[in-house]
């Protein structure tokens, strides 16, 4: 974790703690609305269920993890249109 300045300094491909976990896909405005500029989109993967002895069931259902990646950068399997 670093102040939002030094990130952005560093013009990361992929900003990962001010992403996003959940059951449902996170809608692309939102990617836009967490302040490193309007060209931000989601990069997220379905890490599938995980082992969870905290869970009630011992399985936490992890949905999606997403990062935020600047649009036309590509990033591994992340390319515009395609994985987001």
């Amino acid at each position: 974790m670093a102040p939002q300045a030094v990130i952005v300094a560093r013009d990361p491909d992929l900003l990962c703690h001010v992403g996003y976990v959940g059951p449902k896909r996170p809608p692309p405005s939102a990617a836009q609305s967490r302040g490193f500029g309007r060209d931000m989109v989601w990069a997220c993967a379905e890490p599938g269920s995980v082992a969870d002895p905290h869970e009630a069931d011992g399985v936490l259902e992890v949905g999606y993890y997403c990062c935020l990646r600047r649009r036309g950068r590509a990033v591994g399997p992340f390319v515009d249109g395609v994985a987001q």
